[in-house]
């Protein structure tokens, strides 16, 4: 499109009525060129997309009048080719949300760190081995993200961002957990999945507003008993650790409400679960289970329960007490039959149950008339008896 009506159709989009805050995104193409003409003059309100893009003879504070806006992202691109203007991002005094993608950037500029009114920070699969202490400067940050990056270990400075609600730590290099998070007492979310972290420190009761954890595929063999005094705490994930056995402490947590403990090593679950009375998901798939306690199914909130890949061949009676079961994955077990209790759901709405040994299903089951979901694939069921059951239960869809 010829410059001079991309000039005049910009006017006529910010000139329309009643459009106060117009943001407009440009697409363009590698080599493509965009004059300062255009790009300077005096928009409201204007965005740019720049991908593998060239920009005319602007300077560092042309492009930030340019990008005078509370989101940026930073590709590799930019990265490269505009330096000096990345050193200018402290005069941009509306950004409040950067994402930063570069593979290039070693080090996190100096000049990102004096951007005090942030409030979202991504710095995504960038080199960055290390922080630097003016990390704290950033005094308005909320959310902090540090995927897939080489850190190792996080400044004790870190611990100032006193208004820092959520930290995402996952798939760096932590062998332990960095104590400087223990100082963040407005954190509520917590991601340090895939990492080498083999403990929980006790200190981490301090982190009274946390509401969210997550300890995924990292090397940890016990839940500390400090937990039950994170009151806030809703949601905990320890799935792909080393778990053997779960003691008192993982039923103390009381406010817990998805729990998830799968691929870990589990061949019981203690009777005590019961005391977890505000579970409404539980994730247990790829343990070593043969049993379940009784005292699961006194749970009247449980609304979507995970058992694929275990020992499991039969569920006892009380599992019928699970009035809000919802979804139940049952796949991967060594099942001959379908236990009876399933039947009593009234709730449920989908049931997996691929790669059993079951060679037929009850007719009873064509009752159940909320069931939404059938999956059974690697099942022994034959194709006539599949074909039978989807012709009386039309309003569910059966996967063979």
């Amino acid at each position: 499109m010829p410059e001079k009506l991309i000039l005049e159709r910009l006017q006529q989009l910010l000139h329309s009525a009643q459009l106060e805050n117009i943001k407009l995104a440009f697409q363009l193409a590698e080599g493509q060129h965009i004059s300062k003409k255009v790009l300077l003059a005096p928009w409201e309100s204007l965005s740019f997309i720049i991908y593998k893009s060239t920009l005319e003879d602007l300077s560092p504070d042309q492009l930030a009048r340019i990008l005078g806006t509370t989101q940026f992202t930073l590709t590799n691109y930019i990265y490269k080719t505009y330096k000096t203007t990345v050193a200018q991002f402290h005069h941009l005094p509306q950004l409040q949300k950067l994402y930063i993608r570069a593979s290039e950037m070693q080090k996190l500029p100096l000049s990102i760190t004096k951007v005090k009114q942030l409030q979202e920070l991504f710095l995504m699969r960038t080199s960055i081995k290390k922080l630097p202490k003016s990390i704290s400067q950033l005094e308005n940050l909320q959310k902090f993200s540090l995927n897939h990056n080489q850190l190792k270990t996080l400044p004790s400075s870190l611990s100032n961002l006193a208004q820092l609600k959520e930290l995402y730590l996952q798939s760096n290099q932590f062998k332990q957990f960095p104590k400087s998070i223990m100082g963040l007492q407005e954190l509520q979310r917590l991601d340090l999945s895939n990492n080498q972290i083999k403990s929980i420190p006790r200190s981490i009761s301090q982190l009274q507003q946390l509401k969210f954890l997550n300890v995924t595929q990292n090397q940890i063999s016990s839940i500390p008993v400090s937990l039950k005094e994170l009151h806030q705490l809703q949601d905990l994930h320890f799935s792909n650790n080393q778990l053997k056995k779960l003691g008192k402490n993982i039923t103390t947590i009381k406010s817990l409400i998805r729990l998830d403990l799968s691929n870990n090593q589990l061949k019981e679950i203690p009777s005590h679960i019961e005391q977890l009375a505000n579970l409404t998901t539980l994730h247990l798939n790829n343990n070593q289970l043969s049993e379940l306690p009784q005292e699961l199914f006194n749970n009247s909130r449980l609304y979507h329960l995970e058992l694929a890949g275990n020992n499991l061949d039969h569920l006892p009676q009380e599992f019928s007490q699970l009035s809000q079961m919802y979804s139940l994955i049952l796949s991967r077990n060594n099942f001959k039959t379908l236990p009876l209790p399933i039947l009593e759901l009234s709730g449920l709405r989908y049931l997996n149950l691929r790669g059993n040994l079951l060679t037929d299903l009850p007719e009873r089951i064509t009752t159940c008339l909320k069931l939404r979901d059938i999956m059974l694939q690697g099942t022994g069921i034959s194709k006539a008896r599949i074909e039978d059951l989807r012709a009386k239960m039309p309003w569910c869809t059966i996967t063979s």
